[in-house]
């Protein structure tokens, strides 16, 4: 997808040089990642996968909550991985990701539910982190 942007984009302006997509974060944000990652790997953990499952308040957008659901617990059957939950913004997002929450508790994997910049993983390096 990165490659058709970036071929449209040369043909609108002209360029030649292809970029990569970035996000660019504020310093504070990364201190605090950089801190969530390296307090996760030194608890065991070897894969960190972050999942944003918005919908911008539009309902065709979504994949399915079952789907969700499904796609979180597949993750977490590798040993050592911690899936990262952004829970969304609005009523209906919250509601789903607390759904995909309840749902991977009840299957009897770790969870845990903090805000960013307020995380205190302690020794959490398996399990779903909202």
């Amino acid at each position: 997808m990165s490659e058709l942007t970036n071929a449209w984009l040369d043909k609108v302006f002209g360029g030649k040089i292809f970029c990569y997509p970035q996000v660019w974060l504020a310093p504070s944000v990364l201190k605090e990642a950089n801190k969530l990652t390296s307090s996760l790997t030194k608890n065991g953990c070897k894969k960190i996968t972050t999942i944003n499952f918005g919908f911008g308040g539009n309902p065709r957008k979504r994949l399915g909550l079952d789907f969700e659901k499904k796609l979180v617990c597949e993750l977490l059957k590798q040993p050592n991985t911690v899936v990262i939950l952004d829970r969304g913004f609005g009523a209906d997002e919250l509601n789903a990701s607390q759904q995909i929450f309840d749902e991977i508790r009840n299957k009897g994997y770790p969870v845990l539910q903090h805000r960013f910049g307020q995380i205190d993983v302690g020794s959490f390096s398996h399990g779903l982190l909202t």
